[in-house]
């Protein structure tokens, strides 16, 4: 299993094995190797008018309905500019935590199935590879979609730290298996 860059596969991140290290334990030696999943890709999506249209239509829209959207709203850009931009760190893994926690409080409050936000995701294995598909995307409006793309991303986004951990030493590999 070698080591693949962004040139060589077209890949943005690792499909097999890049972080290799080779421990004594006990005088036999043995070879670690982590797996890292590729991210799912996404683009920006307005959630604010949409979802501002279902709550008008119950009540009148306040400022801290407009406040909390936005913040959503916010959530939502950074991970997909993380993502876009490849920073596959502890914060964005945290960011796409709190957005997917957020969108799920909000499931309970909106009924999702009455706005017409389009959550358009691409596959992650869907690289002219023999995993892929002939689907280059896959869009829909229904909410359980956005928020299985977001927590597939957020197991990818685990892989991917816990493979850049510097497995030669005991806290990198505490923290590679945390992940």
């Amino acid at each position: 299993m070698g080591t693949h860059s962004p040139s060589q596969s077209g890949i943005s991140c690792c499909c097999l094995a890049e972080t290799k290290t080779t421990r004594k334990i006990n005088n036999p030696t043995i070879m670690t190797e982590l797996l890292c999943i590729p991210l799912k890709q996404t683009g920006e999506v307005d959630l604010v008018k949409p979802i501002k249209s279902v709550i008008s239509s119950a009540r009148s829209v306040t400022t801290a309905d407009t406040n909390s959207l936005t913040e959503l709203q916010n959530l939502r850009s950074k991970m997909v500019a993380a993502i876009k931009n490849q920073q596959f760190n502890e914060a964005t893994l945290e960011e796409a935590q709190n957005y997917f926690d957020q969108i799920s409080h909000l499931e309970l409050k909106i009924p999702f199935n009455k706005t017409k936000i389009y959550f358009k995701w691409l596959d992650a294995f869907d690289r002219g590879s023999w995993f892929g598909g002939s689907i280059p995307y896959t869009m829909s409006t229904n909410l359980l979609y956005e928020k299985a793309c977001v927590l597939f991303n957020i197991a990818s986004l685990s892989t991917q730290v816990g493979a850049a951990q510097d497995l030669a030493t005991e806290d990198g590999m505490k923290k590679a298996v945390k992940m």
